[in-house]
């Protein structure tokens, strides 16, 4: 028995050591586990700030679109677009006021004939009409410049904004590609964490099982051991009966034999003194 206790000992000591090593394991895991898990919500914090990024910048590019579509509507960008005023074509204002200026003065200090006069005040006011049309020539394609330049600066920005919301839309789709990759080692991770938490039940159950055998056999080992104890106080106080009963007679043989005039030795004599037989 002593044999089968040792070894169903070292059975349990085996497997409780293989538990051991599994709970290291597991320990680790769940280490791999905890990483994981603040990859992934260091990458959503990445992804959302993304697309909040997206969302700003659509938000802005959608501004731009209103206006530019408000910036369409105003009539001077619809029509064709005029030659300068000071190219060739013109005489500069300047010349022309320079000119009526001095075309005035003739006509207020000369004496002109009737005929020269009418003639002086025609062309003065057709250079005075002219001024006029090139000054609103010149006002309208300056604020035809003004719009224009202030369309080119909306195109470019509505184009900048969309670039921007492409270019954080795509990083918003790398980081959730990430996510996605590590969702999937999470999973591996949890799988393998499920798989040795069932090793380490069964090889619990079965290192219990054998603690229980190990118990079982103490205890009946234990309870053989008293049996054999008490069988041997039994045999060993029959025995001594026995012998107190042969003692006894001995005695007895010893009384008669000395009333007889036999000589007791001093062992004889304490035998009989000791039953308390009388002479």
């Amino acid at each position: 028995m002593e044999q089968e206790i040792n070894g169903l000992k070292e059975q349990r000591d085996k497997i409780n050591a293989e538990v051991k090593e599994h709970i290291q394991k597991k320990k680790q895991i769940k280490s791999q586990l905890d990483s994981a898990n603040k990859d992934i919500n260091d990458l959503k914090a990445k992804r959302d700030t993304e697309n909040a990024d997206v969302k700003k910048f659509k938000q802005a590019r959608s501004e731009i679109d209103k206006a530019l579509k408000e910036l369409g509507k105003n009539p001077i960008l619809k029509q064709p677009r005029r030659a300068d005023s000071t190219d060739e074509r013109h005489t500069p204002i300047s010349v022309l006021r320079d000119k009526l200026y001095k075309m005035d003065w003739f006509y207020q200090t000369e004496l002109l004939s009737p005929a020269r006069e009418k003639e002086f005040v025609k062309q003065m006011q057709a250079m005075e009409i002219e001024i006029s049309s090139l000054k609103e020539e010149a006002e309208f394609k300056k604020q035809a410049s003004d719009l224009f330049k202030k369309l080119k600066t909306l195109r470019v920005k509505q184009k900048q904004t969309h670039e921007n919301v492409l270019k954080h839309a795509e990083q918003s789709e790398v980081y959730h590609q990430q996510i996605r990759e590590k969702q999937d080692k999470k999973r591996e991770i949890i799988k393998a964490l499920k798989e040795i938490d069932k090793v380490i039940s069964e090889k619990m159950k079965q290192a219990d099982g054998l603690h229980k055998q190990i118990v079982a056999l103490l205890n009946a080992k234990k309870k053989t051991r008293k049996d054999h104890d008490v069988k041997r106080k039994t045999e060993r106080d029959k025995m001594a009966k026995q012998q107190e009963l042969a003692d006894e007679e001995k005695a007895r043989q010893l009384l008669e034999a000395f009333k007889k005039g036999k000589k007791l030795k001093f062992d004889e004599f304490g035998l009989v003194q000791k039953y308390g037989l009388k002479e």
